[in-house]
């Protein structure tokens, strides 16, 4: 019963961050717009995995924050111009991958308006570079904005794809002057 409420505590102050010692390593401008959405990974019962995650977009760059169920942050991704920062919170693990190596043509501003439009476009939009491919696909409108509710990636090697589900329940806009 003890074990039951020290956990109880313990979850409930990491949920609302008290015992949060890693921030982002990257500062972001003032004017960002939040998204929150529920993620589904994998087909069939046995695949299924649930996330909720949070998307910050920024001028200059773009940031993935992962939840499970219960709010503890699993990780997040940060992708700016230079670089992709992976930071997995639960095994205190970051790594970095430079976009020099991978796609040297690689521009956070052309990506973030290609896959978040203000008038919808193209109903699907791709991505690829020489390690892997990706679509993001199936738009709806929330909030003067039409976000993808369907992500496929695959890698070149082996060419086998992967579905992320997103269910986009809110966006918040933080304009400060």
């Amino acid at each position: 019963m003890r074990f039951l409420i020290y956990f109880l505590i313990v979850l409930l102050y990491s949920s609302c961050h008290i015992l949060r010692k890693n921030q982002s390593k990257l500062s972001f401008s003032e004017n960002n717009i939040i998204l929150y959405a529920n993620a589904r990974t994998g087909e069939g019962f046995s695949n299924k995995l649930n996330l909720k995650t949070k998307i910050i977009l920024s001028e200059d760059s773009l940031l993935v924050e992962i939840y499970p169920f219960m709010g503890l942050k699993l990780g997040e991704v940060v992708i700016n111009d230079d670089r992709i920062c992976i930071n997995k919170s639960i095994a205190n693990i970051q790594e970095s991958i430079y976009h020099s190596t991978v796609d040297p043509k690689f521009d956070i501003n052309y990506l973030i308006n290609s896959i978040f439009q203000n008038q919808l476009k193209n109903d699907s939009v791709f991505y690829s570079n020489q390690y892997i491919g990706s679509a993001f696909t199936d738009y709806s409108y929330l909030d003067f904005i039409y976000l993808p509710s369907k992500l496929i990636y695959w890698e070149k090697k082996d060419n086998k794809k992967k579905t992320v589900y997103l269910d986009f329940k809110s966006i918040k806009y933080s304009y400060r002057e």
